[in-house]
């Protein structure tokens, strides 16, 4: 079985190491670098190609979101390695050892129809799932990318706006890890988006099983070490990100009533 792997976005000082690890074990042949940035190739040592950018998502007061990105830079990457029965997907700024790619490799080999996610400690779902690593069979990969890129606004309404069908957890749906996990789902079982929009999934037991069913997780022993500082859990940028979302209204809605009980008895 050929497995290709398609590293993408801009380059940064662990990128060359990345590429030179995936080579050793999978060959420069099934190994692309998917990147808008100005890189020599005989510098990398594998191909590139630089496709079209096709903007960010701005929502909910939030800086530009980069998914569309990220799924064009997927989409091209499966394009160029059309031979690969197997294609993963990895973030140029990751740190992952030969080991990590021998990892990858085996678990392909063990499991060619499933999709292969990176288990981490802070995951609570199968849908809350980092996009740092994923892996599935070319076809199921590519339909994936055409979910996500025709089907943008859908996505939006369906699981960002939650027009829907408002439900408890709808704090989990403002990132874009969510998405990603919902269309390889759909992916997987060659869904439409029109088949999710009366279904709550994020609190549907039957759908989480059969999510756990699709997804096999994988974890690296150096998960410690495996991604930059600002992914950290323990990094600033991380902590700011938690306390904007998940901490602040903890904190600002009871001062927000003691100010508006103050203001009333003072009036």
């Amino acid at each position: 079985m050929e497995i290709g792997i398609v590293i993408h976005g801009p380059f940064c000082k662990e990128t060359n190491k990345l590429i030179k690890n995936a080579i050793d074990i999978f060959g420069s042949k099934n190994v692309i670098y998917v990147t808008n940035d100005n890189i020599d190739t005989q510098y990398l040592g594998v191909n590139k190609i630089s496709p079209k950018d096709p903007g960010q998502i701005k929502y909910l007061g939030r800086k530009g979101v980069n998914i569309l990105r990220h799924v064009q830079n997927i989409k091209e990457g499966c394009k160029y390695l059309i031979k690969a029965d197997y294609i993963f997907k990895i973030r140029s700024d990751l740190n992952m050892s030969k080991n990590n790619f021998y990892k990858i490799k085996r678990y392909a080999l063990r499991h060619p129809k499933k999709i292969l996610r990176l288990k981490t400690f802070i995951h609570v779902t199968p849908w809350n799932i980092n996009d740092y690593i994923f892996g599935g069979p070319n076809f199921i990969m590519q339909r994936f990318c055409e979910l996500v890129l025709k089907k943008t606004d859908k996505f939006m309404d369906l699981l960002i706006f939650n027009k829907y069908k408002p439900n408890q957890c709808n704090f989990l749906i403002y990132t874009p890890e969510i998405i990603i996990s919902i269309a390889l789902y759909a992916a997987y079982f060659n869904l439409e988006i029109s088949d999710l929009i009366d279904t709550d999934i994020l609190t549907n037991t039957k759908m989480s099983h059969s999510a756990q069913g699709s997804f096999i997780f994988f974890q690296f022993h150096n998960i410690i070490f495996l991604f930059p500082d600002r992914l950290s859990i323990i990094s600033k940028w991380n902590l700011r990100h938690r306390f904007q979302y998940y901490l602040k209204p903890l904190f600002m809605t009871p001062a927000i009533n003691l100010i508006d009980k103050v203001r009333f008895y003072v009036r």
